[in-house]
């Protein structure tokens, strides 16, 4: 589902954020680290994915989803966020009620959302 996602955002974006949603569409998260940084991240996000995952959580009729919330927290939406768990222990105010990677196929059927909300992932 991300991935289709990112591919039709791409076609409607400008050239340089058409190459940032194809870097992300292939899991490439975090651009020009160190390699040990970029080592631990990526296991950092395999752990959390493989031990975090989690189908998302029944929402309110409409399914409305607020990605990238961080501390935006949205009533009656899904408030959906990478697992960060740095940013867990660092922020109070940092508690979604859905954590996912959105590299990773998603827990839920296509067309499963009626409306979605991008809140801190605007640098895209």
């Amino acid at each position: 589902m991300p991935e289709t996602l990112c591919r039709s955002a791409a076609a409607a974006v400008a050239p340089e954020q058409s190459r940032l949603i194809n870097r992300l569409a292939a899991r490439e998260f975090e651009f020009n680290l160190s390699v040990p940084k970029s080592v631990y991240y990526a296991v950092e996000r395999r752990l959390c994915h493989l031990l975090l995952r989690r189908s998302p959580p029944v929402p309110k009729n409409p399914n409305l989803l607020n990605l990238g919330c961080g501390p935006h927290i949205y009533s009656g939406w899904v408030n959906a966020d990478d697992y960060a768990p740095k940013r867990r222990l660092r922020e109070r105010a940092f508690n979604p009620d859905w954590m996912l990677d959105v590299t990773w196929p998603w827990r839920c059927p296509d067309d499963y959302w009626t409306a979605s909300s991008r809140s801190t992932s605007s640098s895209m």
